[in-house]
């Protein structure tokens, strides 16, 4: 972990926002190259693979299933109010490093320095 915050330009915000403001297009090509970039982007596509899109598979089923619920439970009381609560999205990883946080979501993904 330390070889990859060393030698990391994204664990250096300053570095990082001074390459962002001169140089845009150079910041995406430092970007392909550098080692936390590359971290994340192996945990974003295994997670898309064998994570995000069985979940959506899942998801869309038992999102479908929860509509029929509430349309029964309408019908079968129709006086009543019910609503839908938020489902509260889960947290896959969450790694915090030297004041750096990466957090991968089921449905966002985070880092924050």
């Amino acid at each position: 972990m330390d070889v990859l915050y060393e030698k990391s330009f994204l664990t250096k915000p300053d570095v990082a926002m001074k390459i962002l403001a001169q140089n845009p297009e150079g910041f995406f090509q430092q970007l392909e190259g550098d080692y936390a970039w590359q971290m994340v982007q192996g945990i974003l596509d295994f997670s898309e693979k064998a994570v995000f899109a069985p979940y959506n598979e899942v998801n869309a089923e038992i999102e479908q299933l929860q509509r029929e619920y509430m349309a029964a439970l309408m019908a079968a009381f129709p006086n009543k109010a019910f609503t839908r609560m938020p489902i509260v999205p889960c947290v896959l990883l969450m790694v915090k490093y030297k004041g750096i946080t990466l957090e991968i979501r089921c449905n966002s993904i985070m880092l924050l320095i």
